[in-house]
This record gives C-alpha cells, structure tokens and sequence, in this order.
C-alpha cells in the first residue's frame, strides 16, 4: 500500500488518485482545506474512487488522527505532498525513512537560498528516501538541499481533464492571446495587459477571479478582454479558440494551465519563473519563454511568435504531444518505484 499525507483538495490530484488506484493500493490523508478562493466552482469536484481520510477538527486533533494512521495502517511507502505542513513532518519522523517519499513541486526559483528554513529543509530531506519531482528545476531543488536519495521525474502536479490532441492545422495570422488563472499579484497581470495596451492589433483575453480583478478592469484597454471565473469543463473551446497561451508570472512552482492549453493544442508565451519551462514547453519546442518583467525580452518574443511560419512550426509540435503518455508517467512512477 501506498500512504499519502499533507494532500489538499484539488480535481488534478483526484484524477491522478483515481488513476493509480487501479494499479496499486492507496490510502489518501487529505488536510481539512476546503476553501479556494478565486477558483472555478468544480476546482474540488471528482468523484475520490480510492480510500482516503480529511483530516478534521483543531491542528491538534488532526495531528493525533494523523498519527493513528500512521501508527496502525500497514504500508510499504509513505509519500507527503510537501515539506511545509507540520503534518509533513510529524509523518516523516513517524515513519521509518526507508519507506519516506516526497512530491516536490516546488523550485529553486521562488525558494528561498539561505537561513533557517534552508536548515530546517535539509533536516527534512535526511527523513526521506525517494523525491518524486516534477521537471528539472524540481530536481535542482532537493540536490540544492543535499539531497542524496532517488529522484523519480513524475513530469507534472497531477493530471488535467485530458481532451483528445487537436490535428494541426496551421493559422494564417497570431493574434488572439489568453491567460487563464488567479487575478492576484504573483501572476503580473498589471505589467502584461501594460504590454498589451502597446499592441492594439493584438488581442488578451483572461479567464480567472482574484482580489485585483475590479482593479485590472479598469484600467484594460479595449483589447484586452476579462471574463472572470470559470469552470474547468469549459475552458477548451477558449484554449483552442486562442493562438497562443500567455503566462508572465513573478512566480509559479510548477503552471498546469501550461500543460492545459498544450492539450488543447495552444503554444504558450511564458516566463522564466514558471517551473514546467524546462521540461514540458523548451523540451518540446512548443512555446517561448521570457525573462520576467523584461520588456525588451517580451517583446522581442512576442514579435517571434507572432511569425507566422515560426509559429505553425511550434503549432505542429504542439500537435504532436502524448498526453496519454504524459498521464500514465506520472501514475507508474508511484506504482513501480
């Protein structure tokens, strides 16, 4: 059996339990988090066809139904969400450390490089055996700390509501832009839709709620376009009605909207602080990437994308991604190590 701790709520992590739950046994030991602002109304919906257990009432209580679990299940691994959450650590001290996993999705970029929370990490890692990391910036992270265990590339957070690829089709122009997310500060959305007042025969649309949303309102120009939250389900026919997929965050660990609109077969325009770059968009060759809130760098790339013949070519790539393959990474990485 497979034990996971210190999980939060969210549809990509059920789809990804439900998944490896008809290859291996699972038990899953989520926080008592429900609440997510600013996302789409089916942000936590899924049916959760695998054991699992919400931990519920004071940090205290959960601490004690956390260690009753830990005490009595009968497992072969142990795998926590995190290294943040003290119940993170009381699960990897109770455990021995042979069994002890981690899921990384963090990276060097946005962590921190010195002071006590670096020590406090480091001591976290000499509890674990496997780290489960999500690209190579992940992967930078844990040996960064001193890690000296296995790393399992799992190439992603969880899974999305996959749709069948899109058989490319090439675009005679590069105009339509999107954006789909949080309308808060880390996603820069201030300094990109400034970008966007400079190209008003470009257009932005951006798909989200957040704490800035009346504030980004007012002062978009007229092509750029917010239609506020929505639900998952309804997001493909706005990522494949787009050019190009944009995302121009301060910070961003890992980005499955990235993952979300290759699906549907949208390049992507991104910043260098998102954690899925290395892996899935320059490996592939299926997008551009930007030094943040560089506004030589974004528009010298966003004048590359907008070529047509440059940008059919990474159109073609895009149509060539196995997400199918990509899923079942993810799902046999836990099953088999």
């Amino acid at each position: 059996m497979i034990l996971f701790t210190d999980v939060s709520l969210a549809f990509y992590k059920t789809l990804f339990f439900n998944e490896l739950a008809r290859k291996d046994d699972i038990l899953v030991v989520y926080k008592d988090n429900p609440h997510r602002p600013f996302r789409g109304k089916d942000f936590l919906d899924g049916e959760m066809n695998y054991n699992h257990i919400i931990l519920k009432g004071s940090r205290v209580e959960s601490y004690r139904q956390l260690i009753k679990v830990l005490l009595s299940v009968k497992y072969d691994k142990l795998v926590v969400g995190g290294y943040d959450n003290f119940i993170a650590w009381i699960s990897v001290c109770i455990s021995p450390r042979k069994k002890n996993g981690i899921i990384v999705e963090s990276t060097f970029r946005e962590t921190r490089k010195k002071g006590f929370r670096v020590l406090a990490k480091r001591l976290f890692f000499k509890r674990v055996r496997t780290a489960y990391v999500c690209g190579k910036s992940h992967a930078d992270l844990v040996k960064a700390f001193g890690f000296r265990g296995k790393i399992v590339n799992i190439g992603t957070v969880g899974l999305i509501h996959r749709v069948p690829q899109p058989h490319y089709k090439e675009r005679s122009q590069v105009k339509d832009f999107l954006f789909v997310g949080r309308l808060t500060k880390v996603k820069n959305l201030e300094w990109l839709i400034d970008r966007f007042a400079q190209h008003p025969n470009l257009t932005l649309t951006i798909i989200g709620a957040g704490e800035l949303e009346s504030k980004l309102k007012a002062i978009s120009p007229p092509n750029v376009l917010i239609l506020g939250p929505m639900n998952n389900m309804d997001l493909p026919k706005y990522y494949q009605a787009a050019d190009v997929f944009v995302l121009a965050s301060i910070s961003e660990p890992y980005g499955l909207v990235v993952e979300e609109a290759l699906n549907n077969g949208t390049p992507v325009l991104l910043s260098d602080m998102i954690g899925c770059q290395d892996n899935l968009v320059v490996a592939n060759n299926v997008g551009l990437v930007f030094q943040h809130n560089d506004v030589a760098d974004f528009e010298n790339k966003l004048a590359h994308i907008c070529n047509v013949e440059f940008y059919n070519h990474l159109r073609l790539n895009v149509s060539k991604m196995d997400f199918e393959r990509h899923a079942n990474n993810m799902v046999n990485s836990f099953a088999e190590n």
